[in-house]
Parts: structure tokens; sequence; C-alpha cells
């Protein structure tokens, strides 16, 4: 359905874009013809001559010459051009949708998960629109879209308050990427963080996120949901030093699930109400907040989910 939105939206753009070109022409032309200003006006109150006789003739009135002259001096004369942009302003005012806006927002209810009455929730959520005739309106509606949007391709040393750019949130998702600790250090240190905009003051300021334990290749993973900015699941296993382990992080169906290899090592079922946000999401890798963990990440990739 936003998908279809989406073109119906392209199609009144270039419908609109035609309408303000012939209007400009009408605007710009030369607005003389073979007829005087006197020669309109004199016209114009023979056809309100007419028309009051006929209106006469309808309500059984006064048919005489003087009842018409004085019907038809009674309606002010309208100069032609004027009442043409009077009506051209009246109709192409957009109180809606002007064809130069950026984003979208769709808001409605839908099933997040279960059967139950309480998982009916209205949900709101902002869209990046393309109104460019014959492009793709939202990045759901493309294949790219349906693959994930890949933010960090080879491998590649993370580096504190190295952003990667800013992509659309979702509320489920995958984020997937190939890590390769080469080390291990003292403290909290980051791989990434998705974030609406620091580190952890609201939820959706880590959405998700990843650190690396202290002494150790354990992942500390972390995503928002509502009532909770900080919740997560830290799997078990650890990855191996100087060699890829391929990692996926799912937030859908109520759960938190995280993969190594294709196996699950971790599962949250604290994600029945996960967190909505409208604003873009920073990609940081690593963040500002923390040390940069000593290892190299690929193929970073968000896949946004129904």
């Amino acid at each position: 359905a936003i998908c279809s939105f989406g073109s119906a939206l392209q199609d009144k753009c270039v419908d609109l874009s035609e309408v303000r070109s012939l209007i400009s022409k009408i605007k710009a032309s030369d607005r003389t013809d073979s007829l005087s200003e006197s020669d309109r006006q004199h016209e114009w109150q023979a056809v309100q001559r007419l028309s009051c006789l006929l209106e006469a003739l309808r309500d059984e009135g006064d048919l005489s010459q003087q009842a018409a002259t004085t019907c038809a001096a009674s309606r002010p004369y309208v100069q032609t051009f004027d009442y043409l942009d009077a009506r051209i302003a009246q109709l192409t005012t957009n109180e809606n949708f002007n064809c130069d806006e950026t984003s979208v927002s769709f808001s409605g209810y839908w099933w997040s998960t279960g059967e139950e009455s309480s998982e009916f929730e209205r949900v709101a959520s902002s869209h990046t629109v393309s109104l460019e005739d014959g492009s793709t309106p939202f990045l759901v509606c493309s294949d790219d879209g349906a693959a994930g949007k890949e933010l960090l391709g080879s491998a590649a040393t993370v580096v504190a308050s190295n952003k990667l750019g800013e992509i659309e949130a979702s509320k489920h998702f995958e984020v997937s990427f190939v890590f390769n600790p080469k080390g291990t250090a003292s403290g909290w240190h980051n791989l990434f963080h998705f974030t609406i905009g620091e580190n952890v003051a609201k939820e959706g300021d880590r959405l998700p996120a990843v650190w690396v334990h202290s002494g150790s290749t354990r992942l500390h993973v972390r995503s928002s949901r509502q009532g909770s900015k900080n919740d997560g699941c830290d799997p078990e296993q650890l990855p191996p030093l100087n060699q890829d382990t391929t990692v996926l992080v799912r937030v859908a169906d109520g759960e938190m699930n995280i993969f190594f290899n294709g196996n699950n090592v971790c599962k949250s079922t604290n994600y029945a109400n996960p967190t909505v946000v409208t604003q873009p999401l920073l990609v940081y890798a690593s963040d500002p907040w923390y040390p940069s963990a000593p290892a190299t990440i690929a193929h970073l990739t968000y896949k946004p989910l129904p």
C-alpha cells in the first residue's frame, strides 16, 4: 500500500508540473488581442443583458429593455485576465502536498505479534520519498530495500566517531555484519552504533548498538524497546580471534535473535513492543562515546522487515 501511494504521488507531481508550466506560459503571454478593453466591456454588457432577459423569462419577470439594462448594469465587469489569474490561484492551492517534500509520515493500526487485541496497535513511521517520475518512491519498495542497505562494504578497522551515514528506522529489522576481532581490551569498546542522536539518553539512541566486553571477544548487543532504552542479548559464545564471524541481529516477532554463522546463539523475548522512531538513525562505526574495539567489520547491512 505504501508503494502504491508513492507511485500515485509521483503521478500527481508529473501532472502538477505540467499545469505549472502551462500557467507560466499563460502569465508570460502578451495579454492583448484584436479587441480593445472598451470592446470587451461592451461585449460583457451585451452578454449580461441577454442573461438577464433569459432569467426574467424563466421567472415570468419584466422583459423590458430598460429592466434588462438595469439588471446588466448591476453586474460588475470582470477583466478577463484578472478572472483567469484568480481562478489559477484558487485551483492550484496545495494545502496538503506540494511536490517538494523529502519525507512522508504514515500512521495506522496493524498486528505486531500474536493475535490478542492488545497486540493491535497504532504505529507511526516516516519514510524518505523520491518524487522523480519513474524512480522508486520509498526504500522499502526497491530491491535494495528488500535486500537491505549496506553501510560498509569491505573489511575496515572501526574508528571512534566514524559516521557512516543515516538511514530510515524500521520497527522490525535485521542488522548483519562480519566481525573479526584482532585482540581484546580493558573496558567497553564499541563496534557500531545506530542512534537518533545520543549515547543512551532516550529510547531510540541504541537501535541497535554493539560493543565488545572487557578483556574478551564477547559481544554486548543492545536495542531499545518500549519501556527500556538499553535492553538486549549477549551471546555466551565467543567469536574467535583473527577469524571472520558472520553476525545477524534480528528484532521481529516479539523477539531479539542473534546468529553466528547461521546458528542462533542468543534470544530475548522482551521485544513485543520495539521502539518506533520517525527521525533518521545516525550510523557510527564506531561511536563517539566509547573507545573503538580492536577489530574489523565488513558488510554492515541494515534491512527493514515488515
